[in-house]
């Protein structure tokens, strides 16, 4: 006579994680599909954001290097989004990889974001489109791009917290004994 398996109840929090990273890997994979397509139709040409110098000089760095290189980066998405959606499946099977993974991912989210929230905000003019500028409305629109530039460095410093905090506590709930119990327990039922 073998012993009876008591069976862990699922827990709504694994489950609806699960499925808000398969839908949102799912929208990720759509999305970065067509953009390759896309570009892959045109010869992923956007010159016309990275060769034209006025529009290229109030661009900040990271935006041209997306610009310059937007085919690669839509291939990384569509692998990142393979990655994500299969964790999400991971998870709503309570594979132990996929609670692990998810950890990681999530901390590598928090840097990310501490990384964008400490990246100097880059806000340029040309000057030769100051130089058109009236003296009084040039004053005036120096400081209103000043002011945009503050606002958005305290904007991503308010994005970081804000996402430190959501990551956090979803990493601490998943590293909760109660969670990981549903993990062992449905390694058990897979072995």
């Amino acid at each position: 006579m073998s012993a009876p398996t008591v069976r862990l109840r699922r827990s709504r929090f694994v489950s609806g994680l699960a499925w808000l990273t398969i839908v949102g890997s799912a929208g990720g994979l759509a999305g970065g599909a067509v953009w390759t397509l896309v570009l892959a139709a045109s010869g992923g040409d956007v010159s016309a954001f990275t060769d034209d110098a006025t529009v290229a000089a109030m661009l900040p760095p990271t935006a041209r290097f997306i610009l310059a290189h937007l085919l690669l980066v839509s291939v990384v998405c569509i692998a990142a989004g393979a990655v994500m959606l299969a964790t999400g499946v991971g998870l709503l099977r309570r594979r132990e990889w996929a609670r692990v993974a998810t950890i990681w991912i999530l901390g590598a989210g928090i840097l990310g974001s501490l990384a964008g929230s400490l990246t100097p905000s880059r806000f340029t003019v040309p000057g030769s489109a100051l130089a058109a500028l009236p003296d009084s409305t040039r004053a005036l629109f120096q400081q209103q791009i000043a002011a945009a530039a503050e606002g958005t460095r305290v904007l991503g410093i308010l994005a970081f917290i804000v996402m430190a905090a959501v990551n956090g506590l979803v990493i601490a709930k998943l590293a909760s004994a109660g969670v990981r119990a549903e993990f062992d327990a449905a390694d058990g039922d897979a072995a």
